[in-house]
């Protein structure tokens, strides 16, 4: 399927233009944390704790989008 017409808002209201999702997408807790578990499988590791401490990381493309991902675990 190609898309012609309106590619640009289809791509605005999907936040494909950006790494940060619109509000509806992680409007409540539920929701982020299913958005959180998916940014974990896509870019996402964490060390055996058997081997040192505990060790969580993502890898991004932009600060903001680190700094959202903070702001999102560490909320509440």
């Amino acid at each position: 399927m190609e898309v012609k017409e309106q590619k640009k808002l289809i791509i605005k209201d999907l936040s494909l233009n950006t790494n940060i999702p619109n509000n509806n997408i992680v409007d409540d807790d539920i929701l982020t944390r299913i958005y959180l578990r998916g940014v974990f499988i896509a870019c996402g590791s964490v060390n055996d704790p058997k081997k040192s401490r505990y060790h969580l990381e993502f890898m991004v493309d932009t600060l903001e989008y680190a700094e959202f991902i903070k702001d999102k675990i560490f909320s509440k």
